[in-house]
C-alpha cells in the first residue's frame, strides 16, 4: 500500500500555463526510501506536450540542501507523472530531524523549466498540505515513589486520557520509572524513564513528558525525539530532568503524550 501526500494544484504560467500536482509518497516494500514525483493536470491550458528540466531538492531550515537530483530534457503529456522512486532516505532524513523536519514539515523544492525557451523566467509557487498527526495522551502515577533507592526501580500505572485513533498500535503497553545509580561526583537521585511499546510501532516519533503537582500546574516539560534500530527493542529510554527530590517536593505526577 502506497502512502501519498498531495499538494493543491497549481499553475505554472512561465511554463505555458500547465497546471500541476506535488507528490511525497512512501511504499510498504520501500519504508526506508521517500518517493518524491511532479504530475500533470490531465486539463489545463497548455500544450498536449512540453518537454522541460526537472530539479528536486529537500531544504533545512536554513535552505540548505540535504538532498538534490535533476534530470533533464524529459516530455510532460497531460496526465503523466516523473520523479525519483528513491529521492531520500528515511535515516537520513531523520538523522538530521532539528534541521530538515522543524515542528515535523518537510519542505521539498520542486524547479521546472521548458527545455527550448529562450530564456528562463523565475517563478516561486507554494504550495502546503496538512498532515495529521495520530497523538496519545497518558497519566501515569507511581505507587510507594519515595521508597525508591539508587538502582530500584517502579511500574508505572499508565491511563490513556485521549487518542485520535482508538485503533492505533502505537500505544506503550508498559513503562517503569528507574532511579539511576548515583556516580562519583553526583550525589542527586536522577530519573530514568522507561516506556515498552509493541513490535508493530512505528520506527520514529516523539515523546513529550510533563510533570504535574497535585493542584495540576505544570512543573516541567521535555520532548524526547527517538528512533528505533531495525531489529531493535521497542524502549524508549530517557533522562528526565527533575531529580526524585525535586518531584518529592511537588507530589508531581507523570504526563506523557505521543508522538
Amino acid at each position: 500500500m502506497r502512502q501519498t501526500i498531495e499538494s493543491p494544484e497549481f499553475y505554472a504560467e512561465n511554463v505555458r500555463r500547465t497546471k500541476w500536482i506535488l507528490k511525497i509518497s512512501q511504499d510498504d516494500a520501500q519504508l526506508s526510501y521517500f518517493t518524491v514525483v511532479i504530475k500533470r493536470a490531465e486539463e489545463d491550458y497548455g500544450p498536449a506536450s512540453v518537454k522541460l528540466n526537472l530539479k528536486f531538492c529537500v531544504l533545512s531550515n536554513k535552505g540548505l540542501p540535504l538532498k538534490r537530483e535533476w534530470v533533464g530534457n524529459t516530455e510532460f503529456s497531460k496526465g503523466t507523472a516523473k520523479g525519483f522512486e528513491k529521492l531520500l532516505e528515511r535515516a537520513e532524513l531523520f538523522g538530521e530531524r532539528k534541521e530538515f523536519l522543524p515542528q515535523d514539515t518537510l519542505t521539498v523544492h520542486c524547479q521546472i523549466w521548458e527545455v527550448d525557451a529562450p530564456s528562463i523566467e523565475t517563478e516561486c509557487v507554494f504550495a502546503r498540505s496538512e498532515i495529521e498527526v495520530d497523538r496519545k495522551f497518558f497519566l501515569g502515577s507511581v505507587s510507594d515513589f519515595s521508597q525508591l533507592n539508587p538502582g530500584d526501580s517502579s511500574e508505572v500505572q499508565l491511563q490513556m486520557l485521549s487518542s485520535e485513533d482508538e485503533t492505533s498500535l502505537f500505544v506503550p503497553h508498559q513503562a517503569y520509572l528507574c532511579v539511576m545509580e548515583r556516580t562519583f561526583d553526583d550525589c542527586e537521585e536522577k530519573l530514568e524513564l522507561r516506556i515498552f511499546f509493541d513490535d508493530e510501532v512505528g520506527e520514529f516519533f516523539s515523546c513529550k513528558i510533563g510533570f504535574f503537582d497535585v493542584e495540576e500546574r505544570k512543573l516541567d516539560y521535555g520532548k524526547f525525539d527517538f528512533r528505533y534500530e531495525e531489529y531493535g527493542p521497542r524502549i524508549l529510554q530517557c533522562e528526565l530532568f527533575p531529580t526524585k527530590w525535586d518531584l518529592m517536593a511537588k507530589k508531581a505526577c507523570i504526563c506523557l503524550e505521543t508522538p
